[in-house]
C-alpha cells in the first residue's frame, strides 16, 4: 500500500476498512454507477460554477443543461428515483443557491489541492472554497444530503482534514438537502481543535498499521452496511455479487482519474 490518502479513503478508512480493502485493494465497483451519486456531482458543479463565474448564468438552467448529459449514461436509479424525478429537484434545490450563499463572501481557494505529510503518511485532496462567512474566514465543503447537524460537522474526518491542512479552523458544509417536499440549502458551520486535528493523525495512523498487516476489520454498524455497494459480498450470494459488481485493475484506474483532474472543472 501507498502511503498516499485522500479523502475518499478517509472515509472508507474511517467507516470499515473491509469497504477500503474492496474498494481499493481487491477493484470492486457497481457495474451501474448511482444516480444519486451524479445527482450530488451535479449540483456540486453548478454551486462551485456559479461562485467562480459570480452567477453568469442562472443556477437552476445551469443545472437542467448538466443533467441532460447525465440522460446518456447507464445509471442505477432507486425504486422511488427516476430522471425525471432529479431533473424538478436539482431545478428546484439550484434555483435557491443564489440567495442560500448571499452571506459568503471574500470567496478563494476555489477546488484547491492540498499536501501535507504526517509522520510520513501523504494526505492529499482538494477543498471546495474558502470564504468570509459571518465575519470569519471560514472553509466551506458541499454536500448534497437528507440531513445533517452541527454535530456531523464537528465529527466530521473530512473536514478536520481540510481544516488541518488548510489551517482554516472555521469549517463547514453547504448542505443541499435532497428532499423531494422541502428542497433547501443551508450552511452549518463549526470549528476544529488541536484535539480534532491529534485525534485524527491517531485515526489515521492506526488505519495504515492496521492495513499493512493486512488486517481489515468489518464496520459493526448497521447503518454503514445499509448504504454501502458491497453488500452482496458480505450478505449476499455469488448471483448477487456478479450481477451488481465488477473488478477493474485499480493501478490503470488511479492513473485515470489523475488525467481526469488535470482537466479543467468547467470545461
Amino acid at each position: 500500500m501507498q502511503d498516499i490518502i485522500s479523502p475518499s479513503k478517509l472515509r472508507k478508512i474511517s467507516s470499515c476498512l473491509y469497504q477500503y480493502k474492496l474498494h481499493y485493494i481487491d477493484g470492486w465497483r457497481r457495474i451501474q454507477d448511482k444516480a444519486i451519486y451524479r445527482f450530488g456531482h451535479v449540483c456540486h458543479e453548478v454551486v462551485q460554477q456559479s461562485i467562480s463565474q459570480r452567477y453568469k448564468y442562472n443556477p437552476s438552467v445551469l443545472f437542467t443543461s448538466k443533467w441532460y448529459k447525465e440522460a446518456k449514461k447507464d445509471l442505477y436509479y432507486n425504486n422511488s428515483d427516476s430522471f425525471d424525478k432529479f431533473m424538478d429537484l436539482g431545478e428546484s434545490l439550484c434555483a435557491k443557491i443564489p440567495e442560500a450563499l448571499k452571506g459568503i463572501t471574500g470567496i478563494s481557494n476555489i477546488e484547491d489541492k492540498f499536501e501535507v505529510s504526517l509522520s510520513g503518511i501523504q494526505l492529499n485532496g482538494y477543498v471546495d472554497f474558502i470564504c468570509d462567512y459571518k465575519g470569519k474566514k471560514t472553509l466551506l465543503d458541499i454536500k448534497t444530503l437528507k440531513s445533517v447537524s452541527p454535530y456531523e460537522v464537528k465529527m466530521s474526518d473530512q473536514l478536520t482534514l481540510y481544516s488541518m491542512a488548510k489551517k482554516v479552523p472555521n469549517v463547514g458544509i453547504i448542505a443541499m438537502y435532497k428532499v423531494k417536499k422541502d428542497p433547501r440549502i443551508e450552511i452549518i458551520t463549526g470549528r476544529k481543535t488541536k484535539r480534532d486535528y491529534i485525534d485524527l493523525q491517531y485515526k489515521i495512523k492506526k488505519a495504515v498499521s492496521d492495513i499493512s498487516q493486512r488486517y481489515y476489520p468489518k464496520a459493526n454498524d448497521k447503518m454503514t452496511c445499509q448504504m454501502c455497494d458491497y453488500i452482496p459480498i458480505c450478505f449476499g450470494t455469488k448471483k448477487e455479487v456478479k450481477a451488481k459488481l465488477r473488478q477493474i485493475d485499480t493501478r490503470q484506474h488511479t492513473k485515470k482519474i489523475e488525467q481526469n483532474r488535470k482537466k479543467s472543472l468547467f470545461c
